[in-house]
C-alpha cells in the first residue's frame, strides 16, 4: 500500500521497521550534507519532511526487490539539465553515495534512485533558497493586455525563480518590450510586439538557462572561494 501511494497522511515512520527508519534517515543524511554544500543553508524542515515521505515507497520498493523489475521509467536527461542542472547533479551524487546501504554499485544505485531522488528535490528543496531570482522588466506599451498575458506565461516557468520589476528602480537581467531598447544588452533583450512564437520561448528560456546558470556559478563561488 505504501508503495502505491494509497493510504494517505499517516504516521508512517513510526509504524515501518526500525530497519526502514534507519536505511531513511541514512539517505536524509546525506541529503542534507549535499544541500549544505551546494547552497550554503540547510534544508527548510518542510522540505525534509516532504522529501522524506517521497522516498518511502521507492526505498521500500527497492528493499523487496533487488533489481529495477520495471518501475523505473526513461527519464529525460536533456530537459532535466535544462531545467535543474544543479539538481540533477545532486541527485547523481546522492544516488551514488547511498549505494553501500544496499551494496549496490554506483552505477546500480544511480539507476534505481537518480529518478526518484531528482524528482523529489525539484518539486520540493526551496526554490528561493537555491537559486538566485531573475528579475524581468516587462514594458509592454502599445498594448497592456499583451504585458499580463505575458507576466502569466512567465510566472507558470517556475524553475528559473522568476521576479518582475522595472528597469528604472532595478538592475534588471532581462527586458522584454514592444519598444526597440538600443540601450539593453541585445543579449538580454527581446522585443515582442505580439505573442511569442514557439522559436522565441525556445530563445528566452535558453536565455534564461543562461541567466541561472551564471548566478548559481557566481553564487557557489562566494560559498566556496577555494574553488575559483
Amino acid at each position: 500500500m505504501y508503495i502505491l501511494n494509497v493510504v494517505g497522511s499517516t504516521d508512517w515512520e513510526h509504524i515501518i521497521s526500525p530497519k526502514m527508519q534507519q536505511r531513511i534517515q541514512a539517505i536524509m543524511t546525506i541529503v542534507a550534507d549535499y544541500h549544505q554544500r551546494y547552497f550554503g543553508v540547510g534544508m527548510t524542515p518542510a522540505s525534509a519532511t516532504q522529501i522524506r515521505r517521497e522516498l518511502l515507497a521507492p526505498v521500500l520498493m527497492f528493499e523487496l526487490h533487488a533489481i529495477d523489475v520495471g518501475h523505473r521509467r526513461y527519464f529525460d536527461m536533456d530537459e532535466a539539465y535544462r531545467m535543474y542542472p544543479v539538481l540533477v547533479e545532486m541527485a547523481i551524487n546522492v544516488s551514488r553515495d547511498i549505494a553501500p546501504l544496499r551494496d549496490l554499485t554506483p552505477e546500480e544505485s544511480e539507476r534505481l534512485m537518480f529518478g526518484y531522488l531528482f524528482t523529489a528535490f525539484a518539486a520540493y528543496l526551496d526554490q528561493a533558497d537555491i537559486f538566485a531570482p531573475i528579475k524581468i522588466d516587462i514594458d509592454i506599451t502599445y498594448r497592456p493586455a499583451l504585458e499580463v498575458i505575458l507576466k502569466r506565461m512567465l510566472a507558470g516557468m517556475a524553475e528559473f525563480n522568476i521576479v518582475f520589476t522595472n528597469r528604472f528602480e532595478d538592475n534588471v537581467d532581462l527586458v522584454i518590450s514592444d519598444a526597440m531598447l538600443a540601450e539593453v544588452d541585445s543579449r538580454n533583450r527581446f522585443d515582442w510586439q505580439q505573442l511569442p512564437t514557439i522559436k522565441q520561448i525556445a530563445q528566452l528560456r535558453s536565455r534564461l538557462s543562461v541567466i541561472k546558470r551564471q548566478k548559481f556559478e557566481a553564487r557557489f563561488k562566494e560559498l566556496n572561494p577555494e574553488n575559483d
